[in-house]
């Protein structure tokens, strides 16, 4: 099976099924189709194919296949989740730290990561967590203004 068959094969599965695991996936190509791989193989198709884990209810979160991967707007996305599913936004430091609705700071930080903005040197997110670091308090600042704009009352 070559890289495109193996792509296509894996958004099928995760079209089709609630899959919670990379090795729910390596499970149903092994057993159905035979074909052994590795995580990392399936990592970077997941990757390549712009599926990511969404919350399915307040414990459990499955792979989706995004509706529109070549033209999403993520900036658009972060808007509507600063709308609906941001609580509370604070600087300390260095650091953006960004309190949402449980489930969404992985999202969150899917959408932000995908930006790639030069301003933030690292991230990491919980469940309802997502924390921005940048070099300095101002690229804090700065950080928040590009992420929410002028008007963010949060």
């Amino acid at each position: 099976m070559n890289k495109e068959e193996r792509r296509i094969l894996i958004k099928m599965i995760v079209q089709e099924n609630h899959i919670t695991s990379k090795r729910d996936i390596l499970s149903i190509i092994r057993d159905k189709f035979n074909e052994y791989m590795s995580l990392s193989t399936i990592t970077n198709d997941l990757k390549a194919l712009h599926i990511t884990k969404v919350p399915l209810d307040s414990s459990t979160y499955v792979f989706q296949v995004p509706e529109n991967t070549p033209t999403t707007d993520h900036s658009a996305i972060i808007y509507t989740l600063y709308q609906y599913d941001i609580q509370k936004i604070v600087i300390s430091n260095h650091c953006l730290m960004i309190h949402t609705s449980p489930g969404f700071a992985q999202k969150l930080n899917y959408h932000i990561d995908a930006l790639e903005l030069p301003e933030i040197l690292g991230s990491v997110s919980g469940n309802d967590f997502t924390l921005l670091m940048t070099s300095s308090n101002q690229c804090a600042q700065q950080l928040r203004l590009k992420l929410f704009g002028p008007h963010h009352n949060l």
